[in-house]
């Protein structure tokens, strides 16, 4: 059994420059990927933590239904969850096929973007932490009760 924590890793403006989409999902190593959201309060505690318009790790997989269908998470999870702005995805201008949380300023809410637009970008790494199952420490109680009994009737 596993506990699952996520880290995340900012690449801001001013800190670093910012990067179209395709320059994140490229260049991002050791696992992670760029942020998906699977709950509001996912989403508030990015909004909170980094307050910054950021790419999200979602995308539209098919020009079948514009502007809002078919939209998928780059890792494959179920896009199950969806904070749009109102209005959006609109696909102005054609090509918006990319998405973007907005900072405090529109609540965190999503937009859609085309690919090639700089943003600053949150990488999210997934950890499992191994912990025992609780039969597991059952066991270990009776080995030690036993153990304990055994020495104290020598």
């Amino acid at each position: 059994m596993g506990i699952g924590m996520n880290l995340f890793q900012q690449a801001r403006h001013g800190q670093q420059q910012e990067q179209t989409f395709l320059d994140t999902t490229a260049g991002i190593l050791y696992g992670g990927h760029l942020l998906t959201l699977n709950s509001a309060s996912e989403n508030t505690f990015v909004l909170n933590t980094f307050n910054a318009n950021s790419w999200l790790g979602a995308y539209q997989t098919s020009k079948a239904s514009e502007p809002g269908g078919y939209w998928a998470w780059i890792t494959g999870e179920a896009f199950s969850y969806s904070n749009w702005r109102s209005g959006e995805p609109n696909n102005s201008g054609g090509g918006e096929d990319v998405a973007e949380m907005y900072n405090s300023t529109y609540s965190g809410q999503w937009n859609d973007l085309g690919a090639t637009n700089g943003r600053s970008y949150i990488i999210e790494y997934g950890i499992i932490i191994s912990v025992p199952e609780p039969a597991t420490f059952a066991m270990a109680a009776l080995i030690l009760v036993a153990v304990a009994l055994g020495k104290r009737n020598r």
